[in-house]
């Protein structure tokens, strides 16, 4: 099974999205996606537009699944208001001192813009498995909603919902929040399913390196945070998966059941070589047209690798 994992990265979605234009085009169609936080959307994306063609065209093209994340990263979402509208001062200050905060921002844009772009009736129908994470934030499990699973596209808000900068998001009697606070790339939701080619796109270096941004913005400050999280837990999850199939193949011999028991996983990972200093707050329809072009260059150096031959 071919599993496509999309890490969480708030506006660098569309690296994500120029990844999966070069891997589609070198012959990766993913069974399964898996998405955290912007990979949760991307990920229902992907799965929606697959679901779509299967129920109007009986079959699923997957240059056109890729041109149409594309068409949404490159042309519909052309500034931060398209995404989220900020609260001003007096709303902050009143509902932090009656004990109501919800975030530092407003997501109702977003929620307009994936009501807009998604169709649970595709993303059911879609042969094209789904499952995003997010967190209850009442027990701290995370849930990974699944197509048939009941609100599947508030789990998708949930997912997104960065921690103190966005509201969570309200689900039955539960509240949910950003699935990267547990899990950043749900390499294991993938293997779970039975996926044996994991294709990651993570949107952080291996090396953060230094960024220049404002420590004194709690949002450019959050956001920082994840990103030195992602790119590390990503690091040691493909670490430990190498280290486990260097086991089954080592102890293959004869008497061994090792292999009949576990099977080796082939994982690719494409991510960008140098930190992608957006900002959500002020990024303009530019900006994103140049992230999807450096996703797709590191998409192309990778699957010219061909890592699952």
């Amino acid at each position: 099974m071919n599993a496509l994992v999309l890490s969480g990265g708030s506006i660098k979605g569309a690296f994500e999205a120029g990844a999966f234009q070069a891997a589609v085009e070198a012959g990766f169609y993913p069974d399964l996606v898996c998405g955290i936080s912007v990979g949760a959307l991307n990920s229902a994306f992907i799965c929606n537009e697959a679901g779509k063609q299967m129920s109007l065209n009986k079959k699923v093209v997957w240059a056109d699944v890729s041109a149409s994340l594309k068409n949404i990263w490159t042309e519909i979402i052309t500034s931060p208001d398209m995404l989220v509208e900020k609260k001003n001062f007096l709303q902050l200050g009143w509902k932090f001192l009656w004990g109501n905060f919800d975030g530092l921002v407003s997501t109702d844009p977003l929620k307009k813009l994936v009501a807009k772009l998604l169709n649970e009736e595709y993303i059911n129908q879609s042969p094209v498995a789904l499952k995003v994470g997010a967190v209850n934030i009442f027990d701290g499990k995370i849930v990974f909603a699944q197509k048939g699973y009941p609100d599947i596209l508030q789990y998708v808000l949930a997912s997104a919902a960065i921690p103190i900068v966005m509201p969570m998001l309200k689900i039955g009697s539960q509240s949910y929040v950003d699935g990267g606070i547990k899990d950043v790339a749900p390499l294991n939701s993938a293997i779970d399913s039975g996926a044996d080619k994991i294709l990651v796109i993570a949107c952080q270096p291996e090396d953060e390196g230094a960024v220049d941004f404002k420590p004194g913005d709690i949002v450019q400050l959050v956001e920082r945070v994840i990103d030195i999280m992602v790119g590390e837990i990503v690091y040691n999850d493909l670490k430990n998966i190498g280290r486990i199939n260097k086991i089954i193949e080592d102890n293959s011999g004869e008497g061994s059941n090792l292999q009949t028991k576990y099977k080796t996983i082939q994982t690719a990972l494409i991510r960008p070589q140098a930190p992608i200093n957006l900002n959500i707050q002020t990024f303009n329809q530019t900006d994103l047209r140049k992230l999807y072009d450096i996703g797709y260059q590191e998409g192309q150096k990778k699957m010219k690798e061909n890592p699952f031959n």
